[in-house]
């Protein structure tokens, strides 16, 4: 709904809109009169949502911190947090991170979409308001260049001003050669670090993705413990194929014994982010038992 909201690009003028709706109705009769009662009431509605939205917008926590080479930067536009995601402006962030030092790097807005050409970059990049797909191209556009990698979130439009995830400026600005340090803080959340320590080494963003992919039909087996227990021996200790035994859990988090080559393990699972049915199973910790 946010994302549909600030795309749209309609004026907040109620006065014009009503102007527009009396037009309609002066035109014809019945019929017209009862099309204009619905759009207004449309409208009205619309309204309604933005005002709830901008004011949900408003009350999150903005205290998102980001860092370039482990150095906090300030914003005139402030980051924030929302949907599972750090947000920050397009513009800004790129140029305190000295993107446009270079005068061949920039970035071209058109009508909700925005092409992003960073020198050195053998692709251009291709990202959408309300649209959770970075589109990128070869520069050359060589056969097969052109490639889609689908996020969990999308940018959105907020008082003129475009944010994107956090995730696309890493994605974006890592993807090449270039490399720049870059990560943020927000709670307990550090984007570079394993969240709540878990055993996978899984990042927060690591989490949502692998969450948001698992809503979408693959990696099915995140839902169930034993198959993650056993996935995660397969690659740890080289051997998925032990004994599970001891099992317990509230649905939320579990625990088991592990056996496999004569060697027995300890090990916890938890579900970081969504605790419904639906939320995927980690690895919080494990440790050979004696």
């Amino acid at each position: 709904m946010l994302e549909n909201l600030y795309t749209t690009k309609m004026s907040a003028d109620k006065k014009t809109l009503q102007n527009r709706f009396a037009k309609i109705r002066s035109k014809s009769g019945r019929i017209s009169k009862i099309a204009a009662a619905v759009m207004s009431c449309a409208v009205a509605v619309t309204m309604l949502g933005a005002t709830v939205v901008m004011a949900a917008v408003d009350a999150v926590d903005k205290k998102v911190t980001v860092y370039l080479d482990n150095k906090s930067l300030g914003f005139t536009d402030e980051p924030f947090f929302y949907k599972n995601t750090a947000y920050v402006p397009l513009r800004e962030t790129f140029q305190r991170f000295g993107v446009f030092d270079d005068d061949e790097s920039k970035i071209i807005w058109n009508n909700g979409k925005i092409v992003i050409d960073i020198k050195g970059h053998s692709d251009f990049y291709e990202i959408g308001i309300g649209d959770n797909k970075i589109i990128y191209d070869g520069k050359a556009h060589e056969v097969n260049s052109y490639a889609v990698r689908e996020e969990p979130c999308g940018p959105l439009l907020m008082n003129d001003v475009t944010y994107i995830p956090f995730e696309y400026i890493d994605y974006i600005l890592n993807r090449d050669d270039s490399y720049y340090s870059v990560y943020y803080t927000f709670a307990d959340i550090n984007s570079e670090k394993p969240y709540l320590d878990n055993a996978e080494n899984f990042t927060y963003s690591d989490i949502c993705r692998l969450q948001y992919v698992t809503d979408n039909g693959h990696f099915p087996w995140r839902l169930d413990t034993q198959q993650v227990i056993k996935n995660f021996f397969g690659y740890t200790v080289g051997d998925g194929n032990g004994e599970i035994s001891n099992f317990f859990g509230d649905g939320t988090k579990c625990a088991a014994d592990y056996t496999v080559q004569g060697k027995s393990y300890t090990v916890q699972l938890f579900k970081p982010l969504n605790k419904t049915e639906s939320g995927i199973w980690v690895v919080k910790a494990y440790e050979e038992r004696s």
